[in-house]
Parts: structure tokens; sequence; C-alpha cells
């Protein structure tokens, strides 16, 4: 268990690979005392961990009816499980979650948990993200059906908390000094991450963001399943309304897509919601933007954390996020500041082993 003095928001358990079925694990206690305080009333066979990041620890606990996904955080006004516990009570449908309980609860610490119950197929890291590219047409009429949901919050709200949130020397002042500005120069960090703000707030036009559609925001390997013929989407805790090209925007960085993918997604989606394709481009193209800088600004201060607190340790983490840093330089040229940054940005994200000498 990571102490919650730690990170300001605090991460709550470290990852675990396995299963686990021991009743005096700390996951087995928490799950236990959770499901008393919201009267579940069903024995838990196992527990297995889904991921820990700076924000919240997320696991799944296993009855014999149903899986029930935990997530808990030590901040008792987290963003992200506040709205994904707001979306899921405003919003039923057979391919939500159902929402079971949130609140807080006192373990020793105070903490912040939400509780809604999974039903996941094969996962898109386990059939590979070419399946959902040829599926797309039948990906994309699944995705319509999140369109009409209700999210309290914006766009602007959501890129609003992001650059906020993922502000290292203000979300985590000590620990930025001690540790991330002895192995990248702070100089050096804001070098990138100052133009990619003064970009988005200064020259983007925002009308194009609104829209009364639901966007999830974070669409990715890991919280899309599929029983190969439909698609069904999870971990709801980045939605907000918006423009849907937002959503296949977000997508296509998530999912490594080159520019002839991006096409041909737009395409079917001008197709499926009957819009001229050639008059949305300029739509779909600002999107593209305002998506790469909030994307480039969220996974490098990502990236920092991996290398500079995890010391590379999580390989699977920080590989992907190199990858993904690799295959979307497409998006991230046509940034109009992106030269100024190119060098900056390629020294870190380009040289991580440096930490490991």
């Amino acid at each position: 268990m990571i102490p919650k003095e730690f990170y300001n928001n605090g991460l709550f358990c470290s990852e675990i690979e396995s299963y686990m079925t021991d009743d005096s694990n700390l996951f087995y206690s928490l799950a236990s005392q959770l499901f008393d305080k919201e009267k579940i009333k069903e024995d838990i066979l196992d527990i297995k961990p889904n991921t820990a990041n700076l924000d919240f620890d997320s696991f799944d606990v296993f009855t014999k009816s149903y899986c029930y996904t935990v997530n808990v955080s030590f901040d008792d006004e987290n963003f992200f499980l506040n709205s994904e516990s707001d979306f899921l009570k405003n919003n039923t449908h057979d391919i939500l979650p159902e929402y079971v309980g949130s609140g807080t609860y006192k373990l020793g610490e105070k903490i912040s948990y939400l509780i809604f119950k999974s039903d996941r197929g094969t996962a898109i890291h386990d059939v590979g993200i070419s399946f959902v590219f040829l599926s797309r047409f039948r990906f994309l009429e699944c995705l319509q059906i999140l369109k009409p949901f209700k999210s309290e919050l914006s766009f602007a709200d959501y890129s609003d908390f992001i650059f906020k949130h993922f502000d290292i020397s203000a979300s985590i002042p000590e620990i930025a000094e001690t540790s991330i500005y002895k192995v990248h120069k702070k100089e050096q960090i804001q070098k990138i991450t100052d133009p990619i703000k003064d970009y988005f707030y200064s020259s983007l036009d925002f009308d194009c963001f609104k829209g009364d559609d639901f966007c999830h925001g974070n669409l990715n390997i890991d919280n899309i399943s599929t029983n190969g013929t439909l698609f069904k989407f999870h971990d709801f805790h980045c939605g907000f309304t918006g423009n849907g090209f937002l959503d296949l925007c977000f997508m296509s960085l998530n999912f490594s897509y080159d520019n002839y993918m991006f096409t041909c997604l737009m395409r079917d989606y001008c197709e499926i919601n009957n819009l001229d394709y050639n008059e949305s481009k300029p739509i779909f193209r600002s999107c593209l933007l305002a998506a790469s800088c909030v994307f480039i600004y969220k996974k490098l201060n990502e990236l920092l954390i991996e290398q500079c607190l995890f010391e590379n340790k999580r390989e699977e983490k920080i590989t992907s996020i190199l990858y993904c840093f690799d295959k979307a330089q497409w998006c991230f040229k046509r940034l109009p500041f992106y030269d100024s940054i190119r060098k900056n940005f390629e020294d870190i994200y380009q040289s991580p082993s440096r930490i490991l000498d």
C-alpha cells in the first residue's frame, strides 16, 4: 500500500497481477466492508486488481452471480470518481454498467468509492485494434447508443480539469521537486506544456466543440469489449457532452490510428450521422487539434511519473505511452506550435532509460 502522503490525490493500493482469495488481504477486507455498507449480500469468491494510477485504484470483485468493479481513492472529492458516479446514477441502459453505490467510507483514512456491476465481453486488448477498424461501421453503430446519455460536464470543463490536474508543479509540487525535476529540468517541461495550453485556449474555436452528444472521452483498448458482433464500453470517468467527433479523435490517438484509418473513421461516422464529409472536415480537424493538445499534455505528465516515480518498472504503461507518441506524430505535426516544442519533447520521451543509469 502506498501512503496517502506520496501523492496529493493518493494511490490507494499498488497493482497486483494475480487473483486473490485470501480474506486477510487488504483488498478483500475493503471490498467486504464496502459490500456490507451497500447491503450486497453475496460472498466474495476472488478479487482481481485492474489498474492503479494517481487518482484511484480499480479492482474487480467476483461473486457467484456477478462481477463488481470497485474504484477507490483517498480524495473524497475525486473528479473522476464523482464524474462516473453521477453518470451511472443518471443513465441506465443494457449497454452501461449497472450502478450499485458510491460515497465515502472510513477505513483508517476516509476514502471515496464507486461500485458498479461489470459485464464485459472479450477485451479489445485481446483481439487487437485492427478488429475495431475492420468492424468500424458496426462499432460506430454501437457508439451511437451512447449519444443521448447526459453528462453535466462540457468538453471545456473536462479539458480545464486535465490542464489543471496534470500540471505536476501544482498537483504534486513536492514530488515534482524531489523526483521529476532532478531528471528533467522544470524549464524544459514548461517549454513543452506552456505552448500547448497557450494554443489550446487562444487559438481554437470552442464553438466547434459544443454539442449535445455524450462522449466517452477516453475510448481505448482496455475499456472496449466485444462478443464478436457487438461492442460494449466501460470506464466512463472521462465522459462529457460535446461534439461527437471529439470521441473519435481521442479514440484514434489512443488506438494509434494513422491518417488513413482516421479518415476512414470520419467518413463512416459522417455517413451514419447523415453529415456531409467535406463540409465536416473543418470541424473534425479542429476537434483533432484540440484532442491532440489534451492528449499530449496528459500523456507527457503520465510519462514523467512513470519515468521518475515508478522508475520505468511498469513496462506495459510506459511502452504504451511511447508507442502512442511515435504513432501520433502525424497528428502532432498539424499543431502550429509543434516545431517549437519538438526537440524538448523528443528529448524527454525518446530517452526514458536515462533514469536507470
